[in-house]
């Protein structure tokens, strides 16, 4: 059989139907990518057996599957696993991944440490991200123990201290109605889910600290206190009232002179 034309795919760009004649008979025969038509030289007139066209299948298949991974790759940098789960979301033979994979790494439009470095320097300078969370989601992506931890060496401690200062200063300026002592281990606790450890917390912390007072920390107490009070006068009076809200505020992280100071304000409470 020969090929009895090619013409443009009208839905699909840079794709060509071919049509074989055999027998004086014209029929559709396949559909190539424009590279595949290009690097296999197919033209009118050309004989093709069935073995050939099978071959010619098989490499169209994979110029597609090439193709569909630099369009992936034109939106951001990628891991190395990230294209490989990829091509296998789009049902690419197995063998075929990994041809693709190394011409992609041949091509240096796979680098797991560019990456690696790349999603650091992005998401350290766009997110509060500490090194423990960009670490877990880089091992997520694929990458190795080794270009991780060249990646977080750019995450100096130093500046770590700074975007987590910064980030504390923000906070400590918002109104509360908890002790300061809650709200300081409330956001400890959430710098250690972002990913950053002790060291770098507390230093912080201390900085931020020396710049922001506790101003509302009697409203706060204020606030905690008369809840407190109206919830147990119910079920008590008297002394054992006083004490109760005294323990109560108290645990709650509040200094002993300003709940002190309370008790005094809301005497008529506990006669």
């Amino acid at each position: 059989m020969k090929i009895a034309k090619i013409v443009a795919s009208k839905k699909r760009k840079a794709r060509y139907h071919v049509y074989l004649e055999e027998d004086g008979s014209e029929t559709y025969g396949f559909t190539v990518e424009e590279d595949t038509l290009i690097n296999e030289g197919l033209k009118q007139g050309q004989q093709l057996d069935r073995t050939r066209i099978n071959k010619l299948l098989e490499s169209d298949t994979l110029q597609r599957s090439y193709a569909q991974s630099i369009r992936y790759l034109t939106y951001r940098m990628r891991s190395i696993q990230e294209v490989r789960d990829y091509l296998r979301s789009k049902d690419t033979i197995e063998g075929q991944i990994e041809q693709i994979i190394n011409r992609l790494l041949k091509e240096k439009l796979l680098d797991d440490l560019a990456f690696a470095k790349a999603y650091v320097s992005s998401k350290s300078t766009t997110t509060l991200r500490g090194p423990l969370k960009l670490q877990h989601e880089l091992k997520n992506k694929g990458v190795s123990e080794g270009n991780i931890r060249q990646a977080l060496e750019q995450y100096h401690f130093n500046n770590q201290v700074k975007d987590v200062e910064k980030w504390l200063n923000s906070q400590l300026n918002r109104r509360q109605r908890i002790s300061f002592h809650q709200r300081k281990n409330k956001l400890k606790q959430a710098l250690m889910q972002k990913g950053f450890n002790s060291a770098v917390i507390n230093q912080a912390l201390a900085m931020a600290l020396a710049e922001n007072e506790p101003h509302d920390e009697w409203e706060s107490l204020c606030f905690q206190g008369e809840k407190i009070v109206d919830r147990l006068k119910k079920k008590v009076t008297g002394y054992e009232l006083k004490h109760k809200v005294k323990g109560t505020l108290y645990q709650k992280g509040y200094p002993l002179d300003l709940i002190e100071r309370f008790i005094d304000q809301q005497a008529t409470f506990f006669d």
